[in-house]
């Protein structure tokens, strides 16, 4: 007997429904062939009250008018049944084509791959661009190549729109300035280990008793960052100090504290279970360089200060060994501490097809031109160029200031806030331009020198092997107050390692004695320098200038009241007292009008007056002068202005001591042997 009864079918088609729809179908078959069997029974039998009576009773005790009735009624659920199945499954079927429709998957046919990779093109690049603006200058619609931007070190292809990134190139390599001498195992620092960029914390006091910067003192100016140092060593330090030791992961070591501010020139160990350590000097209330006169070295005793620079450590060069990085992957251009040379045109970076419209600072495609890349320039500075470009200037941000078109001039000077150049150059006309063509600091064109990159002289020390013949030299230094701070010898002694550097430096003195008893004017106060030094340079004039120094007299050329009898009788006096030993001059540096409002002195005389009759005399004898006055970039429009050169006007700050070092220093390479 048929009961009828079906399993319930889930909304989910997965395999067990199947298996239950299936055995729903087979069951239902079952049944109605059961009733039929039974139908044909009572036919071929004939009437049989008592089973006919049976039949009409159903499987859920329902009892039906006839045995027809039943019949009916069952084959009308069956045919619902089945219905609601394939209902049921059609439905399942439309919700697995719609969850897989907004899966929205994209298949990698062949065209599919083959377009891709029709948009990036050859897999070789086909050059490299500075930046992306200047991938996109130059080929504004794409085209099918890769290039190269050497400012994040990624390839671009054209996506059909832009200029698309695709990646780091090869991957392995580094962006150009990424390599620092930290980063390298062949660049340590020199004597002192303490570099004042990391004392960039004024008026902050480093709390001994938790290693904390947060207490505010004038008289302190504290580290932002910790500096390493080797466990159980002894170093000594010349400046009052406070000092906090850190472990590997910098955090503050209790046990270790020091809860005392140390003496200048007290030595400390490096406990064992230290690797960092940070500080706070104290005297910055009354000398707000002290920072950059700290030093520290390893050892008991403090030495002669030394300005924080690297060495080549030429010892570790043989043991560099890392497949981290590939071959070749660390050149000159991708270490911060390598410079432009002389030349300052690097004519593997100009963009052919471009002209610079120097009065507006844009460019434009230009068949006949050649355009530079944007080259990094000082500010206030003069440069000689020996063809004929436009050119544009522009600030830190890269916006237009000034500039000219088609000039052809020995010299130009840029302006305060001009912190880079662009120029283009007529290729036509002069088809080897790009080849001779130099940009460089200077007031006239000197002979030409392929762009070259070399070590920062005022960031790296050479190797010993280089620095061997200053390494014995003693230089003896004559001059007035900008002497006496003792800041431009020291920056150019430490670079070019001499033995010895005394400072000969008088504040207010003059080169003459205006009045026959001046015993500080350098006219008669050379003579009392030690004899045994090797090299010996003048810097003065400046407080002549002020004094309204008479330049000359021409019925005496050996006057000592004026300008230009003192520097021959100083000039003939040292050849005497230091036979055979390098002499060299130096011009008095421009400086303010505060004296004369109107740019020269009671005698009529302007700055350059006084710079051009010292460069005379010096040339009477042969004797180097360095041209501090037009060439180390200090000038009125970079005079008492924040992080100027000349804060006073008259004397330079340590940017500007930099800058008159950084001139001692190109002479002195050019002349000792």
């Amino acid at each position: 007997m048929a009961d009828f009864s079906y399993k319930q079918i889930g909304l989910e088609l997965d395999l067990l429904n199947w298996d239950t729809t299936n055995d729903n179908f087979e069951k239902i078959g079952k049944d109605l062939t059961n009733v039929q069997r039974q139908v044909n029974n009572l036919v071929i039998e004939g009437d049989s009250s008592p089973e006919a009576a049976q039949a009409r009773i159903g499987a859920d005790g329902t009892t039906y008018d006839s045995l027809k009735d039943r019949l009916d009624e069952e084959q009308r659920i069956a045919a619902i049944t089945l219905g609601n199945v394939e209902i049921q499954t059609q439905e399942q079927i439309g919700q697995l084509e719609t969850q897989a429709n907004n899966l929205n998957v994209t298949r990698a046919t062949y065209s599919y791959v083959d377009q891709k990779f029709s948009v990036v093109g050859s897999a070789t690049p086909k050059g490299t661009y500075a930046t992306l603006s200047a991938l996109q200058a130059a080929f504004p619609s794409g085209n099918s190549n890769i290039y190269v931007i050497t400012a994040d070190g990624k390839w671009y292809y054209w996506s059909g729109t832009a200029w698309a990134p695709g990646g780091v190139y090869q991957a392995t390599t580094l962006p150009e300035k990424s390599v620092s001498p930290e980063k390298t195992s062949f660049m340590t620092p020199g004597k002192n280990l303490f570099d004042p960029v990391k004392a960039d914390l004024p008026g902050k006091l480093l709390n001994y008793n938790d290693g904390s910067v947060t207490t505010n003192n004038a008289d302190h100016i504290a580290t932002s960052d910790y500096l390493a140092l080797t466990p159980g060593q002894v170093y000594v330090i010349n400046k009052k100090y406070n000092i906090a030791f850190y472990d590997a992961n910098k955090a503050f070591l209790t046990a270790e504290k020091i809860a005392v501010t140390k003496e200048a020139g007290t030595n400390f160990t490096m406990p064992a279970t230290a690797r960092y350590i940070r500080l706070s000097f104290a005297g910055y209330s009354t000398n707000t360089n002290v920072a950059n006169e700290a030093q520290i070295e390893t050892g008991t005793v403090s030495t002669t200060f030394e300005a924080f620079r690297y060495t080549l450590n030429t010892d570790n060069i043989s043991n560099i060994s890392t497949t981290q990085i590939k071959d070749g992957a660390i050149t000159v251009p991708k270490a911060d501490f390598f410079v432009p040379g002389k030349n300052k045109y690097d004519k593997s970076k100009a963009l052919d097809g471009f002209l610079i419209n120097g009065t507006t600072g844009t460019f434009q495609a230009w068949a006949s031109h050649s355009m530079s890349d944007w080259i990094p320039l000082k500010p206030s500075t003069t440069y000689a160029i020996n063809g004929r470009m436009n050119y544009a200037l522009y600030d830190s941000n890269k916006t237009y200031i000034t500039g000219q078109n088609s000039v052809f001039v020995s010299t130009f000077t840029t302006t305060s806030n001009t912190a880079f150049i662009r120029f283009s150059l007529d290729t036509v006309t002069y088809p080897n331009i790009k080849n001779t063509f130099q940009l460089e600091e200077g007031t006239l064109p000197t002979l030409y020198t392929p762009f070259n990159l070399v070590l920062d002289p005022l960031r790296m020390s050479l190797p010993e092997t280089v620095n061997e013949k200053f390494k014995t030299l003693k230089w003896n230094v004559l001059g007035d107050s900008i002497t006496e701070a003792n800041k431009y010898q020291l920056f150019a002694g430490a670079r070019l390692g001499f033995s010895v550097v005394r400072s000969y430096g008088i504040g207010g003195t003059k080169l003459a004695d205006t009045s026959g008893s001046d015993a500080n004017a350098m006219v008669n106060r050379y003579v009392n320098m030690d004899n045994d030094a090797d090299v010996i340079t003048v810097m003065g004039g400046t407080n002549d200038w002020g004094q309204s120094v008479v330049i000359s007299n021409p019925a005496n050329k050996y006057d000592k009241s004026t300008l230009t009898g003192a520097i021959r009788t100083i000039i003939e006096g040292l050849i005497a007292k230091y036979p055979g030993k390098y002499i060299v001059w130096a011009t008095l540096p421009q400086r303010n009008n505060q004296t004369f409002p109107s740019g020269v002195n009671a005698n009529g005389n302007t700055t350059a007056e006084y710079a051009e009759a010292i460069k005379s005399v010096c040339r009477e004898y042969a004797i180097p002068c360095i041209d501090v006055h037009n060439e180390s970039g200090i000038n009125k429009l970079n005079m008492d202005t924040n992080g100027s050169l000349m804060p006073d006007k008259v004397h330079p700050s340590d940017a500007g001591h930099k800058r008159i070092a950084a001139l001692y220093m190109d002479m002195f390479q050019k002349i000792v042997y």
